[in-house]
């Protein structure tokens, strides 16, 4: 049972399973536990049972908990630089016209716009379903708990590795059971600048890793990113660390539990 006396907890909620990690210390939190529940995958009302069941296991009122989202309940895309011109309604507005000109009618999703691109950037965007995080926000009322925010997977993966400040241009992977997930970045010379995202749709049981490498070998020309282009991967505990032929993957700390180390990367540390 995570309960514990900081209040503090990082969650990932997937189809198939809700983990947690739970943090002491108040000024540089350290993670002190962790644990998961597994669920079989029918739908949202599931995964949101699953987490309720969660938030009555192992907080208490008045927790913080930040919450990370699955990729395979996630779509996303680039918005082109507006030339600052726009407020947020109205970035809102263009990015709903964009994700349906790429996935169709969007109208029980809720979209978010990354609005600290940087000057002349590309921003991401992405799409949540609306239900899931309207009932995350009902139930953190109801359990009195304090939520920090809700990001997609792939996003706090970003978030977390891209800190290494790669220079040159980069093509980064987070891999979450069959869902690819990937970022092509361009080289500024200072920061990195998003040129596509896509996700794709791959073998994972076991996860083959030559037809893995030859995916991302692949893109790299699709994009027509130069030949030297890092490629860095995120497996979320599911490859082992370490250099891959060409491809850089990403520490984990909670090797074989895919919903844990989610919940890790969206964590205080």
């Amino acid at each position: 049972m995570l309960l514990f006396p900081n209040k503090r907890l990082s969650v990932a909620v997937s189809p198939t399973a809700v983990a947690g990690i739970a943090y002491a210390g108040r000024w540089h939190p350290q993670p002190i536990d962790h644990q998961a529940f597994y669920f079989e995958d029918n739908g949202i009302a599931n995964t949101l049972a699953g987490l309720a069941e969660a938030f009555k296991s192992w907080t208490t009122p008045g927790s913080i908990v930040r919450i990370a989202i699955s990729n395979r309940y996630m779509r996303s895309a680039l918005m082109p630089w507006d030339g600052g011109r726009l407020g947020k309604q109205e970035s809102i507005i263009l990015a709903q016209q964009r994700f349906r000109e790429y996935y169709g009618e969007m109208d029980d999703w809720t979209i978010r716009v990354d609005r600290d691109r940087g000057y002349g950037k590309e921003a991401i965007a992405c799409a949540i379903p609306t239900v899931l995080l309207s009932e995350i926000e009902r139930l953190c009322g109801e359990y009195k708990l304090i939520c920090d925010g809700v990001i997609p997977s792939a996003i706090a993966s970003l978030n977390r590795h891209i800190r290494i400040n790669i220079p040159g241009a980069l093509l980064y992977g987070v891999l979450e059971a069959e869902q690819l997930w990937l970022l092509a970045v361009q080289d500024t010379g200072r920061s990195y600048s998003p040129s596509s995202i896509r996700m794709l749709t791959i073998p994972v049981e076991p996860i083959p890793f030559t037809s893995l490498q030859a995916t991302l070998e692949r893109e790299l020309l699709l994009q027509g990113l130069p030949p030297d282009t890092r490629v860095v991967l995120d497996g979320f505990g599911q490859l082992p660390e370490g250099r891959l032929g060409r491809i850089d993957v990403a520490s984990s700390k909670y090797l074989n539990s895919v919903a844990t180390e989610m919940a890790w990367i969206s964590g205080w540390v």
